[in-house]
């Protein structure tokens, strides 16, 4: 029975299926979608050059590093660990033990920039040729001073608040005009200025899929080490984790720190060396477009703070995130943040097959090959006699075949979240037939966790109703042709509880609903919305980026 996967529920009565949400939403910067923000580090001086990123930064941080309380990691209902859970000795050990060289590249003007006032230029934007970014779907600008820095750290301070802002204005003005196109538009745009008086501007990255393999971000081994402990240490990390542009903005700069570590002889370990470089340093972000992100409703040119992965790393390199006072989202555009029902890349470099919990009785079994075969048969073909992408769920076969024979089938009405990201595979090119539940009396546990570490990036809270359910057509909308979004809907206490996973994608501007669990397409509407309560969702734009 639809709805019917719920097997518990959370401290606080959220119910939850598939086996148990990790910590939720609340706290958690999630999800960045198509849009994003604007990120600034500043370093006490007055130099500005721009660069790309895909996240955000600047909550309070990694408190234990520096002698203060660890914040307190939400309950699990899964198998991790309750209480307090400090990070720190993780990221202590990534930080002091050597870490291999990079082939660093300079990115510093030789000769002194000229003045701005925080403004920028949209005619000076350009693609990131900086080490990290290079050849991925990010910008920059050209150094540029701040003016005051020297005499003033507040004005310095502000200065790169604006030119953080600036940019991410820069951006948007550039896809209003069609300069940049908008599926390939950044999330959000930073900047970071070093103790010196450098600023450094650049957007998120997302990786480049026309390219084979897809160009990924070269983020610096010191940086990619930092990420992979905390990675390791949180129950989730942040949406755009090693994309943000904290990470750009940090990692170019420790490409040059290093070859000033070199140039100077290698005093004692480069982690050492670039952490004292880094102190006092101070970094911002900003919002570019529009998001909703933890049941935050984010507008253009919004403060944006650090998502829960740099909120670890970037204090403990001795970077200060700063706030942006004038522009923090209103208290009225933040919903409750509560998290999703547990329900039962894409992919963050892994297959959808490799993300099941197979051999596992509170798993998945390993779909029939003809099943396999007979979907791939129905999904169209391109030119190339390929699995077309974003193929339309109206036309043919191949909707009705991702979960097989249907939920009349054991284990194949139970097993939503499987048949959602099956889904998703299918419409991005990928054809995967849902894998049916271990136990067929039982929903997959830890589902919804899966669904966010496959698609790397969290939930969002919509609200409640047919009006949750209209925001994320609007998302779909504004994401623009090709989109997609995983959605889990909970039932009404009159209905019998439980929750639900399924489907919305964008067709050439055609809001199209799907339930590939039951076999069910809708272009007319929403197909649950009578007994509909909580509502979340990703969204995913026409590449599959979050």
């Amino acid at each position: 029975m639809l709805g019917a996967d719920s097997v518990g529920s959370l401290a606080d009565g959220v119910p939850i299926d598939c086996g148990g949400m990790a910590d939720g939403l609340a706290g958690c910067y999630g999800a960045l979608p198509v849009v994003g923000i604007a990120a600034a580090v500043a370093m006490g001086g007055a130099t500005l050059v721009g660069y790309t990123l895909f996240s955000v930064f600047f909550p309070q941080v990694l408190n234990a590093l520096l002698g203060m309380p660890t914040p307190t990691v939400a309950p699990t209902t899964s198998a991790a660990p309750t209480g307090t859970a400090s990070v720190a000795p993780a990221i202590a050990t990534a930080i002091n033990t050597g870490l291999p060289s990079g082939t660093p590249t300079a990115t510093t003007a030789t000769s002194p920039p000229p003045a701005s006032t925080g403004a920028v230029d949209p005619a000076r934007l350009r693609r990131s040729t900086g080490p990290t970014g290079k050849g991925t779907h990010s910008w920059q600008l050209e150094p540029a001073t701040a003016e005051g820095a020297a005499a003033s750290p507040r004005a310095a301070e502000q200065a790169l608040i604006e030119v953080s802002r600036s940019m991410a204005d820069a951006i948007q003005q550039a896809v209003d005009t069609g300069s940049i196109s908008k599926s390939k538009r950044p999330g959000m745009a930073g900047a970071l200025m070093m103790p010196n008086g450098e600023i450094t501007v650049h957007t998120s990255m997302t990786a480049d899929k026309s390219t084979t393999p897809a160009t990924q971000p070269s983020v610096h081994p010191l940086l990619r080490a930092l990420l992979d402990q905390t990675a390791q240490q949180l129950p989730r990390v942040g949406a755009g984790h090693g994309k943000c542009s904290e990470v750009a903005l940090i990692s170019d700069q420790l490409y040059q720190l290093e070859q000033q570590w070199i140039n100077e002889g290698k005093p004692g370990t480069l982690d050492a060396y670039a952490r004292s470089k880094f102190d006092g340093a101070k970094i911002v972000t900003h919002q570019l477009g529009q998001a909703f992100s933890d049941g935050t409703e984010y507008h253009h040119g919004d403060y944006r703070p650090p998502c829960r992965s740099c909120e670890v790393y970037v204090p403990a390199l001795g970077i200060e995130p700063i706030t942006d006072p004038e522009r923090v989202v209103a208290p009225e555009r933040v919903a409750d943040p509560s998290p999703p029902p547990e329900t039962g890349v894409l992919g963050n470099d892994q297959t959808l097959v490799e993300s099941r919990p197979y051999d596992d009785p509170q798993g998945l079994l390993t779909p029939s090959q003809a099943d396999q075969q007979a979907l791939e048969n129905a999904v169209p073909k391109d030119a190339d006699n390929q699995p077309e992408v974003h193929p339309d769920p109206r036309v043919g076969q191949w909707a009705y075949l991702v979960n097989d024979g249907g939920p009349t089938k054991p284990g194949r009405d139970n097993n939503c979240a499987d048949v959602g990201l099956s889904f998703l595979s299918t419409w991005y090119g990928d054809p995967q037939v849902a894998a049916s539940t271990a136990d067929p009396t039982t929903a997959e546990a830890g589902s919804t966790a899966r669904q966010q570490q496959w698609l790397g990036t969290n939930f969002n809270s919509h609200g409640t109703g047919s009006a949750a359910l209209d925001a994320i057509a609007d998302r779909l909308r504004q994401a623009g042709p090709g989109s997609s979004a995983l959605i889990i809907t909970s039932w009404t206490a009159e209905a019998g509880g439980g929750a639900h996973t399924w489907n919305a994608v964008n067709h050439d501007g055609t809001i199209i609903w799907v339930d590939a669990q039951s076999s069910t397409v809708s272009d007319t509407g929403p197909i649950h919305t009578t007994v509909v309560d909580g509502v979340w969702s990703i969204i995913l734009d026409a590449n599959g980026a979050p």
